[in-house]
């Protein structure tokens, strides 16, 4: 694996089982030119990859070369991606995603549901996979 989480999209809304939309990804292309696999997955921040619950990732054979742009290929060819950042876009309507809401619970509140049911706080550490300016915490717990 060369970059781990790299690219990034906010799902435009809420999808239901069973539908699809379209995002835009950007990636960081590998420095070298050849082969690589391309492989994308939908992650529930916090909690889960969709693979790790059974959902199939996307994956594309792509080759890194000297051209500036994603070349269109026929079916089955493996696209040529040019040198630096791509782009996989699909139709979209243009406008950038809603952001996505978030609700917090204030940390004494957690750590009391937690007593309240038969737990014990084992380690608590401070989570800023959201941004700085939205403080998170991870909470390591045991039932008694």
């Amino acid at each position: 694996m060369l970059i781990q989480d790299d690219g990034r999209a906010l799902l435009p809304t809420d999808l239901e089982a069973g539908e699809t939309c379209h995002v835009t990804l950007h990636i960081t292309l590998p420095r070298e030119p050849g082969n690589y696999q391309l492989e994308c997955d939908v992650v529930h921040e916090g909690i889960s990859w969709f693979s790790d619950k059974g959902s199939d990732t996307w994956k594309r054979n792509v080759r890194v070369g000297g051209a500036s742009a994603l070349h269109p290929s026929a079916v089955g060819e493996t696209p040529t991606l040019g040198v630096g950042a791509l782009s996989l876009s699909e139709e979209t309507s243009g406008e950038p995603p809603e952001p996505l809401p978030m609700y917090g619970i204030d940390r004494t509140a957690v750590e009391q549901l937690i007593r309240d049911n038969g737990g014990t706080v084992l380690h608590l550490e401070i989570d800023e996979r959201c941004g700085k300016e939205w403080v998170g915490y991870r909470y390591f717990v045991r039932k008694a």
